[in-house]
Parts: structure tokens; C-alpha cells; sequence
């Protein structure tokens, strides 16, 4: 949630004060695909994040409008193509089983989406 210039000064702090060469991954929890945008998953590549978790909770549109969500699927899409194109490989996704109004045909149905748009065979 915070601006690319705030990220970009926390980050340079966080590289500054904690991360030495020894440190093998750098991970953040990036949050809601509508927060994200390839300058800011940019940002984070420049100082050392090689991984990022985006949080969908789930891949059906209808879902999340009724938990207040803003964005859809095609926004997680969208970040995971960022999160890829700023040269971060490692990606994964925090996802809700027992959403309101979601039975297991929907949860099957956000697996699947999830493991064909981060698989190897998705082409960002």
C-alpha cells in the first residue's frame, strides 16, 4: 500500500540495515494484487527481493466483490506478469478455503487458475 517513493526509502533502509550478502532470499509479503504495479515489484528486485507473495485468497470474481475485494482475477494475473517481468521468479499466493458462498467447485476452480498462471508452461 505504500507509494513507489515510500517503498523505494523503506527498502534502501531494510538493504542498509539487515540484508548482508549471505542472505539466500529476500521475501515480501506484497498484499493485494490492486496495491501492486511493475514499478514498485521493480523496485523490490533492485534491492535483492527474489521473492514475493501476492495474496488473491481467490481466483472468482464473484467472491471477491462479496468479501470487498478490489480487484479481480485478471489483477492477479496481472501482478504475477509484473512480479515476472521485474525478474522475480519466486512467487506464491495466499489463498482462503471457506470464503462466503464459495463451495468446492470454486475452490477447485482457484487451485487450477492459480497452477496454470504460475506453472512453467504460463507465458507472461
Amino acid at each position: 500500500m505504500l507509494s513507489s517513493q515510500d517503498l523505494e526509502s523503506l527498502l534502501a533502509i531494510v538493504q542498509q540495515q539487515f540484508i548482508s550478502t549471505a542472505c539466500e532470499e529476500i521475501t515480501v509479503e506484497a498484499g493485494r494484487p490492486d496495491t501492486l504495479s511493475l514499478e514498485k515489484l521493480q523496485l523490490m528486485q533492485e534491492a535483492g527481493v527474489n521473492r514475493v507473495c501476492i495474496n488473491p485468497q481467490t481466483m472468482n470474481d464473484a467472491t471477491l466483490r462479496r468479501i470487498g475485494r478490489k480487484h479481480d482475477a485478471e489483477g492477479v494475473v496481472q501482478s504475477v506478469e509484473w512480479a515476472r517481468k521485474a525478474g522475480i521468479k519466486k512467487i506464491n499466493m495466499d489463498l482462503i478455503v471457506g470464503l462466503p458462498g464459495e463451495v468446492i467447485r470454486e475452490i477447485m476452480h482457484t487451485a487450477e487458475e492459480i497452477k496454470i498462471g504460475t506453472g512453467e508452461h504460463y507465458a507472461p
